[in-house]
Parts: C-alpha cells; sequence; structure tokens
C-alpha cells in the first residue's frame, strides 16, 4: 500500500513538472519585455528563472538566452548542469514525499511515540535543506558558465536567489 502511495505521490509530482516544462516550448510571444513587470522588473508568468517554493530552480532557456546574450556553448553547458541538477533534486524530492506518508500515517495512528515523529520530521526538513544546498549549488555553477557582465544582468535578474528567504 505504501508503494502504491508512493508511486501515485510521485505521478502528481511528475505531471506538475511535465508541465513546468511543457512551458519551454511555449511561443515566444507570449514573452512581454514592458508590459506587467513586477516589483523587481520582470513578468512572473515569463522569468529567465524561477525558484519554486525553495526547492526546484526552473530555468526557461529561451529567455535566459536573451535577456543574457548567452553563447550556444554556455547554453549547452548551462543546459547539462541543469538536467543533472534536475535529476538529482526529483530523487531527494521522492525520498520527502515517501517521509511525508510515513508522517501522515503517523497522525493516523492511535498509539504513537514522541521519537517516530521526530525522525520522520527532523529527515524531511533534513532533505529539504539538502534540496535548498543543491540549488545554492547549481546557481554557483551557472555563474561559472557566465561571463561577468552577465554575472551581474544575472542577479539582476533573480535577486531572490541571492537574499533568500529562510
Amino acid at each position: 500500500m505504501l508503494k502504491k502511495i508512493i508511486i501515485f505521490s510521485l505521478l502528481i509530482n511528475l505531471i506538475g513538472y511535465t508541465q513546468l516544462t511543457a512551458e519551454d516550448t511555449k511561443d515566444m510571444s507570449v514573452y512581454q519585455t514592458d508590459k506587467h513587470k513586477n516589483q523587481n522588473g520582470y513578468h512572473n508568468l515569463n522569468k529567465p528563472v524561477l525558484f519554486y517554493q525553495g526547492e526546484m530552480i526552473k530555468i526557461d532557456f529561451k529567455i535566459l538566452k536573451e535577456e543574457l546574450g548567452l553563447t550556444k556553448k554556455q547554453v549547452k553547458k548551462i543546459s547539462s548542469k541543469y538536467n543533472k541538477y534536475t535529476r538529482k533534486q526529483l530523487k531527494v524530492k521522492e525520498k520527502i514525499v515517501g517521509k511525508k506518508v510515513k508522517l501522515s500515517r503517523l497522525m493516523m495512528n492511535g498509539y504513537y511515540e514522541n521519537y517516530d515523529f521526530d525522525d520522520t520530521i527532523n529527515t524531511i526538513f533534513s532533505k529539504k535543506k539538502k534540496m535548498f544546498r543543491n540549488s545554492v549549488l547549481f546557481i554557483k555553477e551557472i555563474e561559472d558558465k557566465l561571463k561577468k557582465e552577465q554575472i551581474v544582468l544575472f542577479r539582476q535578474l533573480v535577486p531572490e536567489l541571492y537574499n533568500p528567504a529562510l
């Protein structure tokens, strides 16, 4: 039963993830540079880099390439790093989903031990910490592939990554 719940949860997450990646194929005419900008100066739906729920970074390479003036070689290197990062994050997220299911079961039990809750909650937040760390390291890997001028522009595009709300 636990395997079925975990698989179901993973399928839901995967469906959500594929919808996010499907946004990459949208027509560029949707991207607006002057209209509907937020306080940071960029349209929320069409930002080149988004940091979802402090866990996963989503990159729209078309917009990022346009905004930073990336070369094909840079896009290829960043894309390769992004694919590795995404696989790593999904593996950690899978473990979090399993622990959340375990926590739900503990909540339903009539008999429980405090250490069961502590252990499960500590594991969940440890995995979330790992995801955040992976995201920070990934951003630094992106910066390693950029020129100095591009780094300045990149930091202006995604200030929330450099001043995170923890």
